[in-house]
């Protein structure tokens, strides 16, 4: 989904809470388990090791191919699979905030009002027109009642 980004918009914290938001997503999605009790330093190894990945931007899973101290079935998202997503969320969530730089850097550029040597080009081509609704009672009635 697009988002807009004014000025006063604080990129750096929108994408900050995007990363905590898809970590807590992977965190979840790791390890499946509905009625296996999971020991709780797995799970929080598990986290951990995500989070950190995020924030660090590539480093903090390890290498292996399986969560240590779980078992395979237990497993819905492999450690392998979850560095491929990161990277993959980090590389879009990086090409999302430049877009969004480059459109609130354009925004507070953007000048409101035409630049004036438009208005004066205006007022001096429309002069006619102006001419023809003062000396015309009908342009100047339908200009009024409009």
């Amino acid at each position: 989904m697009t988002r807009c980004c004014y000025p006063q918009s604080d990129i750096e914290a929108i994408a900050k809470h995007a990363k905590e938001v898809s970590g807590i997503v992977l965190e979840e999605l790791a390890i499946f388990a509905l009625d296996v009790p999971v020991d709780e330093s797995v799970s929080a190894t598990i986290k951990q090791a995500i989070q950190s990945y995020l924030n660090s931007g590539g480093s903090g899973i390890s290498l292996a191919s399986t969560w240590s101290g779980v078992e395979e079935q237990l497993v819905l998202v492999t450690p392998t699979k979850v560095r491929t997503v990161c990277k993959k969320f980090i590389i879009d969530i990086d090409l999302t905030i430049s877009q969004a730089r480059n459109l609130q850097t354009a925004n507070s550029q953007q000048s409101k009002m035409p630049p004036l040597w438009t208005i004066g080009a205006m007022l001096y081509l429309g002069k006619d027109e102006i001419r023809a609704v003062i000396y015309n009672p009908f342009w100047l009635v339908f200009l009024v009642s409009a």
